[in-house]
């Protein structure tokens, strides 16, 4: 099997008739290598169809989720979901990418740490805020500089300071700057609910 052309439907389309139809497939390092790439550039041209994006954000979930999950392949849907749907969505692949084999090299990864900013941003029981928390937390010593920063531009009720105190208490980094928004309703008392 080639790389597949044609419309975003029609490539998924082909992926499909061969995985998971043939789980002997779940073993080809070649087969998932290739239906990566194939899956990612049809998702990347679905985002780009007009009213679809709803559609295409949760198909992609599903075609990761298909597995078996690889780094790759779940950093590739963190970059294509955020740049075709929203960056704060990309948190929930980095996420299952951390866990797959090679899974610590997401935190090096040059988006990484804007997209968990924006995912902080969220309403905490979010499942893209819980997932930013935990890529935040795994890959603390990547991250640290950046979540301190955006925590001491927040008002203490933010959405991020309640997603981003717990992590910098556990940690120990609550400075000058930040512990402003971490020791104030919007920060501490949010710790309790969690």
């Amino acid at each position: 099997m080639t790389a597949p052309g044609g419309s975003a439907e029609e490539r998924l389309a082909l992926i499909s008739r061969y995985y998971p139809n043939f789980p002997s497939l779940r073993r080809s390092k070649d087969f998932l290598t290739l239906r990566a790439k194939a899956g990612l550039q049809a998702f990347s041209l679905c985002f780009e169809e007009r009213g679809m994006g709803w559609k295409c954000r949760n198909d992609l979930e599903r075609f990761v989720h298909a597995g078996p999950i690889t780094a790759e392949l779940a950093q590739g849907a963190a970059h294509v979901v955020g740049l075709g749907f929203n960056r704060q969505v990309s948190s929930l692949y980095y996420a299952l990418g951390l866990d797959a084999p090679g899974g610590e090299a997401i935190c090096g990864d040059k988006e990484l740490q804007y997209d968990i900013v924006v995912g902080l941003q969220l309403p905490p029981d979010y499942r893209e805020a819980q997932a930013a928390r935990t890529v935040a937390e795994r890959c603390w010593d990547a991250v640290k500089g950046v979540v301190i920063d955006n925590v001491a531009k927040e008002t203490p009720s933010s959405y991020y300071a309640g997603n981003a105190c717990p992590i910098l208490i556990k940690h120990d980094a609550l400075g000058d700057a930040s512990s402003g928004a971490c020791r104030k309703p919007g920060g501490l008392s949010k710790l309790g609910s969690q």
